[in-house]
Order: C-alpha cells, then sequence, then structure tokens
C-alpha cells in the first residue's frame, strides 16, 4: 500500500530507466537539487521494475516508456495495472515529446523529456508535484465517492419513507425493525454475510450460493409479511455496516454489489407474494366450487 510520506521523509522513487547514462544524471541532478528529498531504487526493464515493486513500498515511479522489454504507451499501462495507485512520471527521448502528451492523457502524472532537466530543481519539483497532485486527486475521489454514497442511502431511505402507507396497506401495519428489532438485527446480519459474499464473488471469483440464499431469506421475509420498506432499511443497515471499516476500493465493491443485490431481493419477495396471491385466488375458487 502506498502512503503519502510526511514533508521530512524523503520521496521513494522508482527509476525504471534502461540507459545507465540516464540513470546516473538523474540520480546527480536530483541529489544536486535536493540532497536528502529522494531515496532512489533502479530498474532497468519492465520485468526488473515490478519486481521492486513486489519488494518495496514506493511514493512515485520515473518511466521510460522505451524499454528493453516494453516500448511505447503498453509501458505505461503495464505499470498502472502492476501499481494502479502510484504516480507516474514518463521520460520521454527528444524526438518523442508528443508522446509524453499521450502519456499524460492515458494517466501519468506529467512527462519530462530526457537530457532537458536543467536547472537541475526542474526535475526535483516535477516529481515532487506529481506526487501531490496524485494524493489530491486521490483525497478528492474518495471525497466524491463517500458523497455518492451518502446520497444512496439517503434516496433509499427517502424510498422506503415513501413506501411506507404501501407497505402497511398491502402486507403489515408496522416496519419489522420496529415491530421485532432483535429479528431484524439477525435479518440484518444475514444479509450482511451475504453481501459480503456476493463482493468475495465478483472481486475474487470465489463460488458462493448468493441468489440461492438470497431467495431463502425472501421467503422469510414473506413469511413475517414484510414489504418493499422493510426490504430497503435491511439493504441500508447492512451496508452502513460494510462501510464503515472498508477501504475505498472495498466500499465500491460494496455499494455495488449490495445494489445489485436489494433488487434481487425484492424481485424475490414480488415472486414470493405473487405465488401466495395466486395460491389465495386457487384456494378460494376450489372452496367455491367445493359448496356448489
Amino acid at each position: 500500500m502506498n502512503v503519502s510520506p510526511t514533508p521530512a521523509e524523503p520521496l521513494r522513487l522508482l527509476l525504471v530507466e534502461d540507459d545507465p547514462g540516464h540513470a546516473r544524471l538523474t540520480r546527480e541532478w536530483l541529489r544536486d537539487a535536493d540532497p536528502f528529498g529522494f531515496v532512489i531504487t533502479h530498474a532497468a526493464t519492465l520485468a526488473e521494475a515490478r519486481l521492486r515493486l513486489k519488494e518495496g513500498d514506493f511514493d512515485l515511479a520515473a518511466l521510460d516508456l522505451g524499454l528493453p522489454d516494453s516500448q511505447g504507451l503498453a509501458t505505461l499501462k503495464e505499470m498502472r495495472q502492476a501499481a494502479p495507485d502510484l504516480p507516474l512520471v514518463v521520460l520521454t527521448g527528444h524526438a518523442d515529446e508528443s508522446q509524453g502528451v499521450a502519456a499524460v492523457e492515458a494517466g501519468a502524472q506529467d512527462y519530462l523529456v530526457k537530457g532537458r532537466f536543467e536547472p537541475e530543481y526542474l526535475l526535483s519539483r516535477t516529481l515532487k508535484y506529481a506526487v501531490e497532485r496524485h494524493h489530491l486527486q486521490r483525497r478528492i475521489n474518495e471525497e466524491r465517492e463517500q458523497v455518492q454514497r451518502q446520497r444512496e442511502l439517503l434516496a433509499m431511505e427517502q424510498l422506503g419513507r415513501n413506501a411506507a402507507p404501501v407497505t402497511a396497506t398491502l402486507y403489515s401495519q408496522t416496519v419489522l425493525a420496529d415491530c421485532d428489532p432483535v429479528l431484524f438485527h439477525e435479518l440484518v446480519d444475514r444479509y450482511c454475510k451475504l453481501l459480503e459474499q456476493a463482493v468475495e464473488q465478483q472481486a475474487f471469483k470465489v463460488a458462493h450460493t448468493v441468489s440461492r440464499e438470497l431467495a431463502a431469506l425472501a421467503e422469510r421475509l414473506g413469511f413475517l409479511k414484510a414489504g418493499p420498506r422493510d426490504v430497503i432499511d435491511l439493504h441500508s443497515r447492512a451496508l452502513e455496516m460494510a462501510l464503515r471499516n472498508s477501504t475505498r476500493y472495498a466500499a465500491k465493491f460494496y455499494t455495488d454489489e449490495g445494489r445489485l443485490m436489494a433488487l434481487e431481493l425484492m424481485g424475490y419477495l414480488v415472486n414470493y407474494y405473487r405465488r401466495f396471491y395466486r395460491d389465495s385466488l386457487q384456494t378460494g375458487h376450489a372452496g367455491q366450487d367445493g359448496n356448489v
């Protein structure tokens, strides 16, 4: 995991450069501009860079796009896959400045043309700004995602409040959370475990019987005369529990999978009441025929 360093700590830089002369020059320029600003690890190939990423944590990488085992924007793509949360500054040759612009459009924080780092502080400043921009953008994205999750929960709650009169008329006189809090908490725990299994199933391709368990949960909810408001309450409470200690990436999985799970559970509950209604009609007709 890449953690934003404090100002007193040097930046851990992975320098991916196959030309020994350029690598030496980069080290010298950074040392002259900021003697204690960087701890540099050198890799001469993309394969070696991947190995270094597995061995230790880095704050950023300076990446030459022309490596012995990878060329062009494919090099950037491979590095982003190997370290999705690592800010990258691309190093290009004199004739490849347009490639640097394309690299920024493809996700690099910035680019520098090799041999044009003078004055020396330009290289140091560019690398440090790249890290600052990356962490700032990450905080902005996290805040946006948090706001989106809060809006979704509020929308669910609003939908539940709007559905309450219908629920009371069609299914029961009070919501399950108020009628039997202990039972409702048990159902929330069960739904939360299914949500965790759904995330594992999607993210890690682990086989779980989530749909079958949801169908069984819908049967129990139907037996309890639960309605749309109860499903929404169940989903909202379980999602809050799941998001409480989750990471940014896990939170996205929980939100996306939870949305689909709530719809699936609602569908199973509708099917339960449809069957119940049809069985009631058939039973009623049979009783009338028997009395004739």
